[in-house]
């Protein structure tokens, strides 16, 4: 029996008619007389346990139809592959509540939009929380399409959908599995076509990216040691390339894309940044900026690409660093530390920053334990503006940025937007507490709580 089939046999809309419980006890029962394998032996080989990366091939099936990132309003994990934070979208002008909706568990992942529903002008809104492992939502009142899939898994934790066109999604849960979903809407079931086990008990908590080609990059935990993996586009659920172990644990780091895509990048530790070929997964250089490793779950180290120059920046401990790739073959990264939030305060980052080169922008929220502070910067590091935020630790809040250069953050129990100047334009406040940055569609904004409550914002 092969792994797809094997994973089809744990599907929670199964043919049997026994009742849950009666199932669960007479396995329990069994178990006592009968030696049960481990379910990462049902569902792995000994050779894949071994090999994570089995049957990688450079070479992926023919698909008929493109399948690179979803031209909606926001696709993937801070909005596009280089995760700048910036869409051409306005946001709200105001903290009105346009609708909210309760979902089980609560929500540590930002939101996704996808294409709209037919007749429909706003985007799909796709949420990762509980074991659905996601829930598509009705933009125009927050009515559930679906959250059900035709397998069941565990929680999707920091990893936010990846949305592709022909209607096939991507988000990664805490049973060390990059899932495919069918995310049509209209569909009541959602479909799911392959799921890729990294054998070595690791999360896949990354949020996926996706490059043009339809290439899925995602990386796992891997016991700390690290997968980093691409799968080829379509039904197939191939590995087009993979390695393990890279060097470090890869933990809620989503990959950036170089400009021209035939890059991808991946931070270890809080403290490294790496490159591979996008095609092959070739390493291709690395750069060490700081000495103290930081393996926390919550924070996100996620590198962000300036869209225009292919400079790196890495939101880590001391603040934003500046990584310049090597310019010709035997020439080697160099890079600056941009703007340090440690200072006398002793606040670091837990965010990727956001940029807007329209603007000559960067964006970065930074705290300790007592205090949390708003920054804009200009692309060489000069401090434009600062702003107190309150106790907010923005662990995993990266800061977005609107068509008309505005900015929004999740800080704590608080969801601010302020001009590109720093005039505060409006603030709603959660007793509950922002866990997921925000995102942008058209004219409206989507975040969620710790209580795994979605709110619509707009009609401004």
């Amino acid at each position: 029996m092969n792994q797809r089939h094997i994973e089809r046999a744990g599907t929670r809309h199964g043919r049997s008619r026994w009742p849950a419980r009666l199932v669960a006890g007479a396995l329990f029962a069994l178990g006592a007389f009968v030696q049960v394998p481990e379910v990462a032996a049902r569902r792995c080989s000994y050779e894949q346990q071994l090999d994570p990366c089995l049957g990688q091939n450079p070479v992926c099936p023919a698909v008929t139809t493109r399948t690179g990132p979803s031209n909606s309003e926001w696709p993937v994990f801070q909005h596009d592959q280089q995760h700048t934070g910036r869409t051409r979208w306005l946001g709200p002008s105001c903290a009105k509540e346009l609708w909210t909706r309760k979902l089980r568990g609560p929500m540590f992942a930002a939101p996704t939009i996808g294409p709209p529903m037919p007749g429909g002008t706003d985007g799909v809104v796709y949420v990762a929380t509980a074991k659905y492992p996601v829930c598509a939502l009705d933009p125009a009142n927050g009515m559930v399409r679906w959250c059900d899939t035709t397998d069941i898994g565990k929680l999707p934790d920091h990893s936010a959908p990846a949305i592709g066109n022909g209607k096939r999604l991507y988000v990664g849960t805490r049973d060390n599995d990059l899932w495919a979903i069918d995310a049509d809407p209209l569909q009541g079931v959602a479909s799911v076509p392959w799921r890729q086990k990294v054998c070595t008990d690791g999360d896949v908590s990354t949020p996926p990216n996706i490059a043009d080609d339809g290439t899925v990059y995602a990386g796992s935990d891997s016991l700390s040691a690290g997968t980093i993996l691409a799968m080829c586009p379509g039904d197939s659920g191939q590995i087009r390339w993979c390695i393990n172990p890279v060097g470090g644990g890869i933990k809620t780091v989503s990959p950036a894309l170089s400009p021209d895509q035939s890059v991808v990048y991946y931070t270890l530790n809080g403290i490294e940044l790496r490159a591979f070929d996008a095609a092959v997964g070739t390493p291709l250089w690395s750069i060490r900026v700081e000495t103290t490793r930081n393996g926390a779950r919550l924070w996100n180290f996620t590198p962000v690409v300036n869209p225009l120059t292919g400079r790196v920046y890495l939101g880590f401990d001391a603040g934003v660093w500046a990584v310049d790739p090597p310019t010709a073959p035997g020439r080697n990264p160099t890079a600056r530390l941009l703007f340090g939030t440690r200072g006398g305060s002793g606040e670091v980052m837990a965010s990727p920053p956001a940029i807007d080169v329209e603007n000559d922008r960067i964006y970065l929220g930074a705290s300790n334990r007592n205090r949390g502070t708003f920054y804009a910067i200009d692309l060489s590091g000069r401090l434009l503006w600062s702003t107190p935020v309150g106790l907010a630790n923005m662990r995993n809040t990266p800061p977005v940025v609107d068509g008309d250069g505005n900015v929004y953050l999740a800080a704590g129990r608080q969801l601010i937007s302020w001009t590109k100047d720093g005039r505060e334009r409006w603030r709603k406040e959660d007793p509950a507490g922002y866990t997921s940055s925000p995102v942008i569609g058209r004219n409206r904004l989507y975040v969620g709580n710790r209580q795994g409550r979605v709110v619509a914002i707009g009609g401004c």
